[in-house]
C-alpha cells in the first residue's frame, strides 16, 4: 500500500473504513491489551508499515505493551525493541508527536536519536491532558514530507481513538468499583447487623456468596475434631443427616486438622491423603467443579498463621470454616482480595456471635436488656396466660376423643389382572379400546413374531420339498425291477432313502405343530371378564416391539368387591396394628379426591407387617380396607381413584392426642 498522501481515492476510502472500525472498537468493552491487539494490525495495514507498537508509562519509564510487525507476529519483549524506547520515552515526557528519520537525527539536539533503519512516527495517547502511552510506527524512510504529515495525521486520529477507549475503560472500571463498594456495604451491614450465631452465619452464607460470585457458600463451626454446618446459601434449614452434609462436615474437619486452607482443583497435588479422600467423596456426591475451603481464626492467630511456616500452623486451631463451591466450568472464580475481605469480616462477626452464645443464658439476657422497660408487665401477663392455658390443657384430658391414624391410597376392584407379553414379539393388532367390557377368553391383542413366521415358512418349505422327493422316490422304486443283484441293491437303497425322507417329513410336521402352538400363544386373551382400564392402548402399543414379561394391558372386574389400598405413615403403624387384635375390624372413613364433599365408610381388612419407602422418601406401611361398592356413586368409583382417609384406632382424650402430637414433633425435629 502506498503512503497516505500518495494513495489514490480507493486507499483513502480504505483508511476511512479502518477509522470506522477503530471507532467501533474504542466503544467496545475490551481490555486495553485486547484493544491494542485489534488496533496495531490496522495501523500496520493502513500505513503499510514494517511494524507498530504501543508503549505505556510505568514508574516513570516507557514500557512496551505490545508490538506487531508486517508479518503479523506479536511480541511483548521490550528488550527486542530497545531501539524504539528513546523515542517513546521522549514523546511521553514532552507529550508531542515525532517523525524521526532513519540512522541519525534531524539536527535538533533536543530530539532523541533514531538508531533504526526505519522512519519512526511517534504519537502520544493523551487522556485528560496527560500522556498515558505512545504509538510508535516503523515506516519506510523514502516517503516525502507531505506523505509523512498525512501519516502523522492518521496516527493522531488513531491515538485519539485509543485515548477514547482508555477513558471509556476507566469509566467502566470506576462504575464497577462503585458497584463493588455498594455490594461490600450490603455485605458488611448484613454481617454485623446481628449477634445471633445462626443469623450471622446465614448473612455470611447468602450475602457472602453474592460478594464472591460463588454458587454456594457454607459456614461451618469447628467443634473439637469435628465441624457443624450452621448455614448454606439458599437453604433455610440444613439437614445434617443428609449424606452430602455429612461429607461436607468431614471435609471441613480434615482441612481444619491440616490447618491450611485449600482450593480444588488447584491444590489437589499438595493435599494430605485424608483431605484428598474426604474431598473426593464430597466432589463425587455434589458434582461441583471448584471447591475452596477457607479457615477462620482469631485475628491474632490469623496474622501469625500467615507469617508462620506450614509446619507451625497446626497449633493455631481455626474456629470456623467457609466452603465456596462452583458447579459450572464457566463460573468466574472469586478473587483473592474478595476472599480475604469476606474472611476478615466473617471471622470477626462469627467470633463475636460465638462469644455471646458461650455466655450462660446469653440470648435470654440480651432479650431482657432490649425489653427492660416492659419486662415486669409482660411477665405478669405471661404468668396469667400460662396459668389459664395450664387449666384449659388439664381440662382437655377429660374431653373424650377418637384416636385416628391418617392414610391415603387408591380405590381398586378386588378382581383385576395385569396382562403381560408371553414372549418377545411385535404388537400387530389391537382389538380393544379403553373402557371396553370384555368376557373371559376374549382376544385382546394379536402379536406377531417375524422370526417365527420365517421359521414356519422354512419348515413348510422343507416339508414340501421332502414330500415331493418322497413321491419321486416311490415312483422310481416301483419302476425298478429286481432282475439282478444290482437292481435289487438299487431298490434297497431307494427304500432306505424313502424311510429317511419319511422321518424327515414326520419331524417337519412335528415342528409345524409346535410352531402353530407358538402362533396361538401370540394371541393375548382376557384372563377374566372385566373392563379394560389401560388408557389409549392404540397409541401405547400399536406396532411396538415388546419383551417377554412386559406389562401390556390392565383388566378390572368392576362387578366384584372393591378395596382401598392405603398407605399408613409409620407414625400410626403401632396404633393401626393394635386394632387388628380386636374382634371387630377397625372403622375407616375416607373421601374420594374427585368428590371430597361426601364421606364414605369401610372396614380395615389387613395391615402389612413390614414398612416400605415411597418414591418421595417417606416410610409407609401398606393396609387394605373393604367398603360396600354401592355406597360410592359409579361416577366416582373408578379403578385407581385417589382417596384420603383415616383409621379409627380406639377411644382416647383430646389432651392425650395433643400431648402425643407435641412429643412426636419434639422427637422428630429436636431430639434426633
Amino acid at each position: 500500500m502506498n503512503s497516505p498522501r500518495d494513495a489514490g481515492t480507493a486507499d483513502w476510502t480504505s483508511l476511512d473504513q479502518l477509522i470506522d472500525e477503530l471507532v467501533g472498537l474504542s466503544r467496545a468493552s475490551l481490555s486495553c491489551e485486547g484493544f491494542y491487539r485489534e488496533l496495531l494490525p490496522r495501523v500496520v495495514e493502513g500505513l503499510s508499515a514494517a511494524g507498530a507498537s504501543v508503549w505505556e508509562l510505568d514508574d516513570g519509564a516507557a514500557v512496551l505493551r505490545l508490538h506487531r510487525d508486517a508479518l503479523g507476529r506479536m511480541s511483548t519483549d521490550g528488550r527486542a525493541f530497545i531501539a524504539l524506547q528513546p523515542a517513546a520515552a521522549w514523546s511521553l515526557a514532552h507529550c508531542e508527536a515525532l517523525a524521526l528519520p532513519p540512522h541519525g537525527d534531524d539536527g535538533d539536539e533536543t530530539l532523541p536519536a533514531n538508531a533504526t533503519a526505519a522512519l519512526l512516527l511517534v504519537q502520544p495517547i493523551v487522556v485528560d491532558e496527560s500522556p498515558v502511552g505512545v504509538i510508535v510506527v516503523q515506516q519506510r524512510g523514502d516517503g516525502d514530507a507531505q506523505a509523512r504529515r498525512g501519516a502523522l495525521h492518521f496516527l493522531a486520529t488513531v491515538a485519539d481513538l485509543a485515548a477514547d477507549h482508555r477513558r471509556n475503560f476507566e469509566r467502566a472500571h470506576l462504575r464497577r468499583s462503585a458497584q463493588e463498594a455498594d455490594r461490600l456495604d450490603g455485605l458488611l451491614s448484613a454481617t454485623y447487623e446481628h449477634i445471633d450465631l445462626r443469623r450471622v452465619a446465614y448473612a455470611v452464607a447468602n450475602d457472602g456468596a453474592g460478594w464472591c460470585g460463588a454458587d454456594r457458600l457454607s459456614v461451618l463451626i469447628v467443634e473439637g475434631d469435628s465441624t457443624r454446618l450452621v448455614a448454606a446459601t439458599g437453604v433455610d434449614e440444613a439437614d445434617r443427616r443428609a449424606d452430602s452434609v455429612r461429607k461436607l462436615e468431614r471435609l471441613a474437619a480434615s482441612v481444619a486438622a491440616q490447618g491450611r486452607s485449600i482450593a480444588y482443583p488447584d491444590d489437589l497435588a499438595a493435599l494430605a491423603p485424608q483431605v484428598t479422600e474426604s474431598l473426593a467423596a464430597y466432589v463425587e456426591t455434589t458434582d461441583c467443579k471448584r471447591v475452596r475451603v477457607v479457615l477462620l481464626r482469631h485475628e491474632d492467630d490469623a496474622a501469625e498463621a500467615r507469617s508462620a511456616p506450614d509446619a507451625a500452623r497446626g497449633d493455631q486451631r481455626p474456629f470456623a470454616a467457609l466452603v465456596f463451591e462452583q458447579f459450572a466450568e464457566t463460573s468466574a472464580a472469586a478473587t483473592d482480595q474478595q476472599i480475604d475481605t469476606l474472611q476478615k469480616h466473617a471471622a470477626r462477626a462469627l467470633r463475636k456471635a460465638l462469644d455471646v452464645e458461650s455466655i450462660p443464658l446469653g440470648r435470654m439476657w440480651l432479650g431482657l436488656k432490649r425489653r427492660r422497660g416492659s419486662i415486669v408487665r409482660k411477665v405478669r401477663t405471661g404468668a396469667i396466660i400460662a396459668a389459664g392455658l395450664a387449666v384449659v390443657f388439664a381440662a382437655t384430658f377429660l374431653i373424650p376423643a377418637t384416636r385416628w391414624s391418617e392414610a391415603s391410597g387408591v380405590m381398586v376392584p378386588q378382581e383385576r389382572r395385569e396382562i403381560y407379553a408371553p414372549t418377545d414379539a411385535v404388537v400387530d393388532e389391537i382389538l380393544v379400546r379403553h373402557g371396553d367390557v370384555v368376557a373371559a377368553g376374549t382376544l385382546l391383542l394379536q402379536l406377531r413374531k417375524p422370526e417365527l413366521d420365517l421359521e414356519q415358512a422354512r419348515v413348510l418349505g422343507e416339508l414340501q420339498t421332502a414330500q415331493r422327493r418322497l413321491a419321486a422316490l416311490r415312483s422310481t422304486r416301483t419302476s425298478v425291477l429286481p432282475t439282478d443283484a444290482a437292481q435289487r441293491l438299487r431298490r434297497q437303497e431307494l427304500a432306505a432313502e424313502e424311510e429317511q425322507l419319511g422321518e424327515t417329513i414326520r419331524s417337519a410336521e412335528r415342528q409345524l405343530e409346535l410352531l402353530k402352538q407358538q402362533q396361538v400363544e401370540l394371541e393375548v386373551r382376557a384372563p377374566i371378564a372385566g373392563r379394560l382400564t389401560t388408557w389409549d392402548p392404540e397409541a401405547l402399543l400399536a406396532g411396538r416391539p415388546v419383551k417377554a414379561g412386559e406389562r401390556l394391558l390392565r383388566l378390572a372386574d368392576e362387578t366384584s368387591d372393591w378395596l382401598l389400598e392405603l398407605d399408613v405413615p409409620q407414625r400410626g403403624y403401632a396404633d393401626v396394628a393394635g386394632t387388628m387384635r380386636n374382634a371387630e375390624p377397625a372403622a375407616v372413613e375416607f373421601v374420594v379426591a374427585a368428590g371430597p364433599e361426601h364421606t364414605y365408610h369401610g372396614k380395615l381388612k389387613t395391615v402389612a407387617t413390614a414398612a416400605e419407602t415411597s418414591t418421595a422418601g417417606a416410610t409407609q406401611v401398606a393396609a387394605v380396607a373393604t367398603f360396600h361398592r354401592d355406597d360410592v356413586p359409579s361416577d366416582l368409583r373408578k379403578p385407581g381413584a385417589i382417596v384420603s382417609g383415616r383409621i379409627d384406632c380406639g377411644p382416647s382424650s383430646l389432651g392425650t392426642e395433643w400431648t402425643r402430637d407435641f412429643l412426636h414433633y419434639l422427637r422428630t425435629r429436636w431430639w434426633f
